[in-house]
């Protein structure tokens, strides 16, 4: 038997479901097996997953967009950074297409096989409580269709992050709980004050491992604010409420930030219908619509900015986006509308946002950026400069909601 094979066995036999179950108040429907693979053959599954919900094209595009608008480095390779970036940073994941929990081992062979390795499945030690983690996820999944969720949300990166927010930090508390082998809130409260030092580690590896900001910020984020925030969902009723949270999801990172936009005052997002577009580029490929929402506004605005400017506060003024990801030939013209609180920071946006595009871009790439009210039209790419009355169409006949 290779390590491998022992350390999945030693974990499944010694981890205490039932205990894990009493303490998130679920049980399992149905087993879940755990499986512990070379980095290489985890790698092999992740990457079949990832296949399974995106395309190649999707993934270039989306590379490719977040590139012009500033949200990645130039000429980013997408789905390399993703799989980079699970493969090194998490030693395990759930599939929800497998059903099952990989382990990812690292520096396992055959020669290790003889080795007492039944210390990592410790019921308080790390993999202890990863595996704690990765179970919930299955709880998740069983109970409140993590898989179905995440088919509807593929087009809404900002609503996904905000999901992902409520899964990670449910996940997290369990598996605080499974450690502590208790859970109030007097140990919520505890977990959530000592956050910080955890931020610091999470951000550390991901510099140390060089994801990029547009990729690592969302992921540290779902895992610290999330926790907040099903931290607030618990203090105000336990694990009912937070498991009322599948079934009315917060729709944006902004009220995972501000959870009194959640759970007091019941803001939504400034509805957009982006149209337009698709008359002045008729030869052009709709890959996707999507909105960034305020974190992705947020990191964008830090990469291209002094850590000191004054302007990094106008994404907590953001109040909606929509974005829509066109391709013709092998380029890709990116149409995003952006919604403030005011005319203020709409008029503030559009002048320190032109100026990046200018210092990312200069002449080279097409880019626009005009505003109205408290709206901001943002047009990168060649498409603009095949068509310049782009723009124009587009503030004809999109339709931006009132406040929510």
């Amino acid at each position: 038997m290779g390590a491998a094979d022992c350390a999945a066995q030693v974990a499944g036999a010694q981890f205490d479901n039932a205990r894990l179950e009493r303490l998130r108040g679920l049980a399992f429907k149905r087993p879940v097996p755990v499986v512990a693979l070379k980095a290489q053959e985890a790698q092999q599954i992740i990457e079949h997953d990832l296949k399974r919900d995106y395309s190649d094209e999707r993934l270039r595009a989306d590379g490719m967009a977040g590139s012009v608008l500033g949200l990645f480095p130039p000429r980013f390779d997408l789905e390399s950074a993703i799989m980079k970036q699970v493969v090194t940073q998490f030693g395990g994941v759930y599939s929800e297409h497998l059903k099952e929990i990989v382990l990812i081992g690292r520096g396992w062979d055959s020669s290790h096989a003889t080795i007492d390795i039944s210390w990592l499945a410790n019921e308080n030690g790390p993999l202890g409580n990863s595996l704690a983690h990765e179970l919930t996820h299955a709880l998740q999944d069983q109970h409140f269709d993590l898989e179905g969720w995440h088919e509807k949300l593929k087009d809404e990166e900002d609503r996904a992050t905000a999901f992902d927010s409520v899964i990670e930090g449910d996940a997290t508390l369990a598996a605080v709980a499974y450690t502590a082998d208790r859970i109030d809130v007097s140990v919520v409260n505890r977990f959530v004050a000592n956050l910080d030092g955890w931020t610091r580690r999470m951000t550390a590896g991901a510099h140390d491992y060089e994801v990029p900001a547009g990729l690592a910020v969302p992921k540290i984020f779902t895992h610290t604010q999330g926790i907040k925030f099903v931290a607030e969902a618990y203090r105000r009723g336990g694990w009912r409420a937070v498991d009322a949270l599948y079934r009315n999801p917060p729709v944006s990172t902004a009220q995972i930030i501000d959870p009194r936009l959640y759970f007091d005052l019941h803001r939504l997002p400034v509805e957009i219908k982006l149209a337009g577009y698709q008359a002045a580029l008729p030869a052009a490929a709709l890959i996707h619509t999507d909105s960034y929402g305020e974190l992705l506004l947020s990191v964008i605005l830090e990469r291209n900015l002094a850590a000191n400017s004054g302007y990094l506060s106008l994404a907590q003024r953001w109040a909606g986006d929509r974005m829509a990801i066109l391709k013709q030939g092998g380029a890709v013209t990116v149409v995003w509308m952006v919604v403030f609180g005011d005319a203020a920071g709409a008029a503030q946006f559009a002048a320190v946002y032109s100026s990046i595009l200018d210092r990312l871009h200069g002449p080279a790439t097409a880019h626009r950026v005009e505003y109205r009210g408290n709206a901001v039209l943002c047009v990168v790419g060649n498409g603009l400069r095949q068509h310049p009355e782009l723009a124009s169409q587009v503030w004809q006949q999109t339709i931006i909601g009132a406040a929510n």
